[in-house]
């Protein structure tokens, strides 16, 4: 068997990824227990799969590189458990995640910082970025507050920036 054919790799659309733990101390200082743990919904491409055969036989490639961020559905993350190391992989966990689990990206090599992240976020496929438009107090003229009717009203958002699907 030749060495090519020993290496595993990661198929069709899917990504194999490390997950990213989010912070376990509050801003305050309380360290949270696994169990206040959200799932993280992060991860760091480590190989990305050859791309999904269309119809017509043509591999569709995908648009991520090793080193990537990646923002994706709470429960997208498939988890395999290797007794033993297998290729480049290690023993333990590995996760994979198919591309259209993947909501955001943050391409490699960028410095992350507060004020500039926004700048970076690159929504994945058909998914779009949006700031919600916050409305107006309904008030009378003497300034008191109108309650709110039974109905719901309608919400709405401001674009900002779209996916390529």
């Amino acid at each position: 068997m030749s060495a090519a054919a020993e290496r595993p790799t990661t198929l069709h659309n899917y990504l194999r990824v490390e997950l990213v733990d989010p912070a376990r101390v509050t801003a305050g200082g309380i360290v949270l227990p696994d169990k206040a743990m959200d799932r993280p919904r992060w991860a760091r491409v480590l190989e990305v799969g050859p791309g999904a055969v269309d119809v017509t036989g043509q591999r569709i490639p995908l648009d991520f590189q090793v080193g990537d961020l990646v923002f994706m559905f709470r429960h997208a993350p498939v988890k395999c458990e290797l007794d033993e190391p297998i290729g480049d992989m290690e023993s333990g966990n590995t996760y994979f995640i198919a591309e259209g689990d993947v909501l955001l990206r943050i391409p490699a090599g960028v410095e992350l910082r507060p004020e500039t992240i926004m700048e970076y976020l690159q929504p994945v496929g058909y998914w779009c970025i949006i700031e919600l438009v916050e409305r107006e107090e309904k008030r009378t003229k003497g300034g008191i507050i109108l309650a709110q009717t039974g109905k719901s009203q309608p919400t709405l958002a401001r674009v900002i920036r779209t996916g390529n699907g």
